[in-house]
């Protein structure tokens, strides 16, 4: 008979009070799937292929606070926010549908995102390496999406007729999220994390195309449910104090909310998901009070 594997201990950390601060640096890029014509591509080559609009990354960032108390518990609060804008070269192409020549002066994407994540938190040891933080609390985000595209279009007659794209989505919602972070611990300064979180959001989803200015505007407002997903992996350095710690950290992140945004026009609502990817890099400082 071979050699018999004990297991290790499942345990919590000793009891003790304190606090963390930290800030992150975000550098994501914007993914979309679902309407890609509203989304992601200013319109097609004569030959019938997608023209992309310029995708670009953007910058952000994470602040959060916890208190630490009993035995690994935790109350922990986070905010991410993201607002900047792309702007993609314009372009001339002849329209599929109505054989007009469509010349693009440029389009510009501006990207909103802000999310609050309040949450309780309990960590547990599997061993000596190995490190669980399981937590369960609410998210609010706030999400937007604003496109506006000047184009010169010429008709097959000879007409020319100035126009534009003037598009916005956004969704505001709230409800609970669960997930647990992992990590691994090579040593007492370095370790590798894998994090990962899903919530249910309920709130409203609004939409609005304003293109070129012909009334009645097209616009939808309605209650939805949107599922999101956010995963992280990475690698920290620990540098212990005597009753403080400072965590040097960075990896790569990807959040999506499902079907989150919609864009009315012409009477069509498609919808799309609407998410962030990129890596990230920041400190954290520990202090413990007991």
């Amino acid at each position: 008979m071979g050699p018999v594997c004990v297991p290790g201990n499942v345990t919590v950390p000793c009891e003790s009070v304190g606090f963390d601060v930290g800030i992150h640096a975000l550098y994501l890029r914007p993914a979309f799937n679902g309407n890609q014509y509203a989304d992601n591509f200013l319109g097609y080559n004569t030959n019938g292929t997608f023209l992309d609009k310029h995708d670009d990354w953007l910058w952000g960032f994470k602040l959060e606070g916890s208190y630490h108390f009993s035995t690994g518990s935790d109350i922990t609060a986070s905010w991410y926010h993201l607002r900047d804008d792309i702007v993609t070269s314009g372009n001339t192409y002849d329209s599929l549908v109505t054989g007009s020549t469509l010349s693009f002066a440029y389009n510009k994407d501006k990207y909103a995102w802000d999310a609050v994540n309040v949450e309780f938190g309990q960590h547990a040891n599997f061993g000596m390496f190995k490190d669980v933080r399981f937590h369960a609390g609410i998210q609010y985000v706030n999400i937007k999406l604003q496109e506006y595209a000047p184009v010169t279009i010429t008709t097959t007659d000879g007409d020319v007729i100035p126009n534009y794209n003037d598009t916005t989505q956004k969704f505001k919602g709230v409800g609970p999220r669960v997930g647990m972070d992992l990590a691994y611990n090579f040593n007492d300064a370095f370790n590798i994390y894998g994090r990962l979180a899903g919530a249910l959001l309920i709130g409203d989803v609004d939409s609005l195309d304003k293109s070129g200015g012909t009334l009645p505007f097209f616009n939808s407002s309605s209650t939805t449910i949107v599922p999101e997903f956010d995963v992280k992996l990475g690698v920290a350095y620990s540098y212990n104090m005597p009753t403080s710690k400072l965590i040097v950290d960075g990896g790569y992140m990807a959040t999506n909310y499902f079907e989150a945004l919609t864009l009315v026009s012409g009477g069509v609502t498609p919808s799309t998901s609407y998410g962030f990817h990129g890596p990230y890099f920041g400190v954290k400082y520990i202090g413990m009070m007991i």
